[in-house]
């Protein structure tokens, strides 16, 4: 089962636990969310949120990354508990 896990992901991931700031470019009046980070790669990035996102939900990151993206796009998304949320992003142009 972990294999098969591994042989989907195309990029490393490293560990990068930080705060960061996200937005929605539909909804640019709303307050920056506040996110978690957990690990990053080339292609994407696996963020923690007490709001929910939603798969196909476009967000552009406000604070620095130490990749050249700033805009991505949600792929999945795990409620963990009550009120927080595991999100899978992946980068976009």
């Amino acid at each position: 089962m972990i294999a098969s896990i591994i042989d989907q992901r195309r990029n490393q991931r490293d560990s990068y636990w930080e705060t960061l700031r996200i937005i929605s470019p539909l909804q640019p009046e709303d307050r920056p969310l506040l996110v978690i980070s957990s690990n990053i790669s080339d292609t994407g990035m696996c963020i923690y949120t007490f709001k929910p996102l939603k798969r196909g939900q476009h967000i552009v990151f406000k604070s620095y990354l130490p990749v050249p993206h700033h805009r991505a796009t949600v792929k999945w998304v795990k409620q963990c508990d009550r009120s927080i949320y595991k999100v899978g992003v992946r980068f976009t142009s």
